[in-house]
């Protein structure tokens, strides 16, 4: 099994739940529920962070993850 499947399964979950509760916020206008948006958008930076590393995915298996490092040094 692959190692990085449970990352970015993990970083797509994230999302949803994090779109959720951004529609929610602006149905609802609940300052809890935009706290969850942010640390749902936390979960995905760090395990998006995770992806990047070269011991997870080869150098040359996911170029376009470690070309968005270059562009950001």
């Amino acid at each position: 099994m692959n190692i990085a499947i449970l990352p970015l399964l993990s970083i797509i979950i994230s999302f949803i739940f994090a779109v959720t509760v951004l529609d929610q916020f602006f149905a609802r206008r609940r300052p809890y529920q935009l706290i969850y948006m942010f640390e749902l958008l936390g979960i995905i930076i760090i395990f998006t962070g995770f992806l990047r590393n070269r011991e997870v995915f080869g150098f040359y298996r996911f170029p376009f993850i470690h070309r968005l490092g270059r562009i950001s040094s």
